[in-house]
């Protein structure tokens, strides 16, 4: 598998979607996922804005809402009709402990991914061996820490 191949493999445009629908129509998985999902999770740009506008309004409105509520807080309009046809395309069916998970595991995938061309530079520059491993392990060490310090946006449920 080339690398480019590789790459487009480590995201699931339709979990992205899925997730993000959930949230708009499960109050639970709304608190959830805004406790434990960040913007980077999700690959796709137009899923990324709408993770945006689901913490804004979350945070303007100090509370959770309904899907038809969120739909008309959206200004842009790409956005809102890319919602609207997702909506209507996509039924969440699964648990949605288990997207958040997948979705999980796909971002920490990517961010590991993204080491390699670091990684590829300091082996063909003949960087010790020793650097290179400390090197390795500082940036997995971001990739746990980073996770571990969400800061929720304390949404009043667990």
């Amino acid at each position: 598998m080339n690398h480019e191949a590789l790459a487009k493999s480590l995201a699931d445009p339709q979990l992205e979607i899925l997730t993000l629908i959930s949230m708009l129509i499960d109050e639970d998985a709304l608190y959830k996922g805004l406790e434990v999902l960040s913007k980077d999770d999700f690959k796709e740009s137009m899923h990324q804005a709408l993770f945006s506008e689901i913490v804004k309004t979350y945070e303007r409105l100090g509370r959770g809402f309904q899907t038809a509520e969120f739909i008309a807080e959206i200004k842009d309009r790409k956005l809102k009709e890319y919602l609207l046809v997702s909506v209507n395309r996509y039924l969440p069916m699964a648990d949605f402990d288990y997207y958040v998970g997948e979705l999980k595991d796909y971002s920490r995938r990517r961010k590991i991914f993204n080491l390699l061309p670091k990684l590829q530079a300091k082996i063909i520059n003949q960087v010790p061996a020793d650097d290179t491993i400390g090197y390795i392990e500082t940036k997995l060490l971001e990739i746990i820490q980073e996770e571990l310090e969400k800061v929720p946006l304390n949404p009043g449920k667990s």
